[in-house]
């Protein structure tokens, strides 16, 4: 080839002869091309590989109807053939994709990024009609914390992790801040940076709790991101949290969310609306950006979420999409729902995943009854190792694709199949049934962010 290019004059002709070479090996179309139409413009989409771009619609239609009738591209448009070869919508022939699902599966469920979560409580000042969690007064002793820090020793010296990250969890973690977060946090950092290992934190909060003296801590304690519930907007917000002598817990989550982002630059948040279909509407919008300035807009996420309780109603995507357009006219960044997985269902299969509760218990799935079980799945045990009851952890690192439906769908690499512990209980379902959204608007709504993002 080298000794073709070399006589190549323009880049035309390079392409051309680029061309030549490559069609000696037959190529074929991924099976998990995605090509969706809308408004002035064609998406263009593999989740396999990551790839995406748009063309206008009519050039993306001749594009298009060119693959299906198994057109000579490279005849006939050179640039685009080897743009489809490029981001891998052409693949050779003998290219198993199936295999390479299974392989990147394989991959991810032993990366060894690990992610622990870490439960201070099981307790909370609010008490949502939704939550999933029995909210018993309780904190994390002494004892579980040493045992917490025996682990993480364990997960260094034995495991040799390549990095820890740790997301604070449970209840409202931030009751605990100085018995249990701070000092705790400040353990593990000293741990990590003693071995060289790569740490953050993040947690899962209501927000009540992240005051300025708080706010001031976090760039210390390596704080990222936090992951902030809104219950619709403010007068639905303030039905479903509330307290005795708080005026409002929407205004005070805004204001110590603009607090946050005001002393920490590098920190980033992802503002979940948890929404049933009579809570949501633009109102929000104008409510949120009330307290949220435009110069930190780019650093907070907005999420809507539907509640497990609510049904699922297709119809409501055009309110969501609605609604999450004027968040981005405003500055915001939108993820209705993203596309995009680390290839597994969920962290839970992960083999450096696992949660430990207050009372030094170990799950591998915080959004089940094993929060209360007097049988805990797993222990820290003297060394800090993980004694799993009955093989817990090997059952969950199961893949949960393996079945015939799965197989043959072209979403499987941004979906990897249903929630690991039904698949331990042998349910069968797509979970793209359970959304109100619909995956092709997720996957317009993704490259459309990431071109803004390429802009900006």
């Amino acid at each position: 080839m080298n000794k073709i290019i070399k006589f190549a004059t323009t880049q035309r002709e390079v392409i051309t002869y680029y061309h030549i070479i490559v069609n000696l090996v037959y190529m074929k179309q991924s099976r998990y091309n995605h090509y969706i139409e809308n408004g002035d413009w064609s998406y263009w989409y593999n989740p396999l590989y990551n790839q995406f771009f748009r063309l206008p619609i009519e050039l993306g239609r001749k594009l298009n109807s060119f693959l299906d009738q198994h057109v000579d591209l490279g005849n006939v448009s050179p640039v685009f053939y080897q743009k489809l070869v490029d981001s891998k919508f052409l693949v050779e022939e003998e290219v198993d994709e199936i295999e390479l699902v299974r392989s990147n599966y394989k991959r991810a469920v032993e990366n060894k990024r690990a992610f622990l979560i870490i439960m201070p409580t099981l307790n909370c000042n609010y008490k949502c009609w939704y939550c999933i969690q029995d909210h018993i007064v309780s904190m994390m002793s002494e004892d579980t914390v040493n045992a917490i820090l025996r682990h993480v020793d364990y997960m260094i010296n034995v495991e040799k992790i390549e990095s820890l990250h740790v997301d604070w969890f449970g209840g409202e973690p931030f009751m605990f801040y100085n018995q249990v977060i701070k000092p705790l946090s400040k353990s593990i950092i000293a741990k990590c940076n003693e071995a060289g290992i790569p740490f953050k934190n993040s947690s899962t909060t209501n927000a009540y709790f992240l005051t300025d003296k708080v706010s001031k801590d976090l760039e210390e304690l390596k704080f990222s991101f936090f992951q902030i519930t809104l219950d619709g907007d403010k007068l639905n917000h303030d039905q479903v949290k509330f307290m005795e002598g708080l005026d409002s817990a929407f205004d005070r989550a805004l204001i110590n969310i603009e607090r946050i982002l005001e002393d920490n630059k590098d920190v980033t948040i992802l503002l979940r609306i948890n929404y049933t279909h009579k809570n949501l509407s633009s109102s929000i919008v104008e409510e949120v950006c009330c307290r949220i300035p435009l110069k930190y807009r780019d650093r907070v996420t907005i999420m809507p979420k539907k509640v497990w309780q609510e049904g699922v109603d297709k119809s409501f995507e055009s309110v969501l999409c609605n609604i999450m357009q004027e968040f981005t006219d405003k500055g915001f960044r939108v993820s209705l729902w993203s596309p995009i997985q680390s290839f597994m269902p969920c962290y839970v299969s992960s083999k450096y995943y696992k949660a430990i509760n207050f009372n030094g218990n170990v799950l591998k799935c915080t959004a089940c009854n094993d929060l209360y079980c007097s049988e805990p799945r797993g222990v820290i045990c003297h060394d800090g190792s993980i004694r799993w009851l009955d093989d817990f952890d090997k059952k969950t690192s199961e893949a949960s694709f393996e079945t015939e439906d799965c197989l043959e769908c072209k979403k499987l690499p941004a979906c990897m199949g249903i929630c690991p512990r039904d698949h331990i209980q042998k349910m069968k379902y797509c979970k793209y049934n359970n959304e109100d959204g619909h995956f092709e608007t997720s996957v317009i709504a993704y490259i459309e962010e990431q071109y803004r993002r390429m802009r900006d």
